[in-house]
């Protein structure tokens, strides 16, 4: 690469390679022109040139016929069109899918209504939106829960996690729907149980727990009572077990539990880390894998965490990381070949200042710079009241 001096930067001209401020970080992507705003945040940060191996040009290059890496940058751009028009469509879907999840616990705790074979047709539908915005629909597990209740939101995240790790673990088709059967009802025991135990601050009185506990009894008769897939009830039954025999409700070890079971354990435990509760506050993704990893082989199945991990990465989207040179970023994707390795947008350099056009930055195994740990919540949030300044 060669050396650009920032006062040869004409604005709205483009570089029809990417522009780096050093050998790592990406400035600019050959489909962003140059802003006047841009170089004076580069004098004020001391820069006096950027680095490409590309010429000026006075339009953009057709990315279609760069150079792959360049166009692989220019691609995961959040600005992307096509990123910002399936974002808002997996959006759309999973708010729809939360509405409908609403009425079915709605009707049922009203007019005892549950209705096999259209939940069974919303479950087609939701399997179809997870093949094409998966990414996206992923990443909505660790979005806040809006104003649905804590039952609903918690199922929808639920059976869309449940539903990829199937996936990735080669589940039959009619394996996945009774999967996503017994995820999108797992909570429907708890229709059953008032929202001020199970939502409560305090610690639970004996017979309170006593209640909880008794919720996925309630939706194993429930599932069965209406006509559900005996393998469906089962999972829903064995939600809470765990492997070393320290679950509920019948302590039950081992390959005793369904994997259809061990599916449904890890998938809602992971949702329910990542959300907030009122009696205490959320993980963020990589804490909630790592809290759920130590649990290997003796509460959760290890080849179901194999899927978990595959499918949410050890960063998942959304979390927000601190490099080894104290760079600051956020998971914007994530690779299912190397989960280890996500793409981050960088937020802030190595001296805390922050980026103006945000970069792009896809870390790799052989990088000097590597990923050292997540932020946790507190200092999370600190780094996004300091970007809003």
């Amino acid at each position: 690469m060669k050396k650009i001096s920032i006062d040869n930067l004409p604005e709205n001209a483009y570089i029809n390679a990417p522009v780096y401020l050093d050998e790592k970080y990406i400035l600019l992507s050959p489909d962003i022109p140059v802003s006047t705003d841009m170089v004076n945040r580069l004098r004020a940060w001391g820069f006096s040139h950027v680095l490409s191996s590309g010429a000026l040009t006075e339009t953009p290059p057709d990315l279609a016929t760069h150079n792959p890496e360049a166009g692989s940058q220019a691609g995961i751009l959040e600005s992307n069109l096509k990123d910002a028009e399936e974002q808002k469509t997996a959006s759309d879907h999973f708010n729809s899918f939360t509405d409908y999840i609403e009425t079915v616990f709605n009707k049922f705790r009203e007019k005892n209504e549950l209705r096999l074979n259209d939940v069974t047709e919303k479950l087609k539908e939701i399997i179809s939106d997870l093949k094409l915005y998966r990414r996206f629909m992923l990443g909505m597990i660790s979005a806040e829960n809006g104003d649905a209740s804590y039952n609903t939101t918690h199922s929808v995240k639920t059976t869309i996690l449940s539903l990829a790790i199937g996936e990735v673990l080669k589940l039959a088709p009619h394996k996945l729907i009774d999967l996503g059967l017994a995820a999108m009802l797992h909570r429907i025991g708890m229709t059953r149980i008032p929202e001020s135990v199970y939502m409560k601050k305090e610690a639970l009185t004996p017979q309170e727990k006593k209640t909880i506990i008794a919720h996925p009894v309630l939706g194993f008769r429930i599932l069965r009572e209406y006509g559900f897939p005996t393998t469906a009830a089962v999972a829903v039954l064995e939600q809470n077990e765990k492997l070393d025999g320290s679950g509920y409700p019948r302590g039950i070890t081992g390959e005793k539990i369904s994997f259809y079971g061990r599916i449904l354990t890890v998938a809602s435990n992971y949702c329910a880390a990542v959300s907030q509760r009122p009696y205490r506050n959320e993980l963020d993704g990589h804490s909630g894998i790592v809290d759920l990893l130590k649990g290997t082989g003796k509460q959760y199945d290890e080849t179901v965490l194999r899927g978990l991990v595959f499918v949410m990465s050890v960063y998942p989207i959304g979390t927000f990381v601190i490099l080894s040179n104290n760079a600051k970023g956020l998971v914007i994707k994530t690779d299912l070949e190397n989960p280890k390795y996500p793409t981050l947008r960088l937020l802030t350099n190595e001296k805390g200042i922050p980026y103006a056009e945000k970069p792009i930055f896809q870390t790799r195994e052989d990088e000097e710079i590597q990923i050292v740990r997540s932020l946790n919540r507190e200092e999370a949030e600190e780094l996004k009241e300091y970007l809003k300044q």
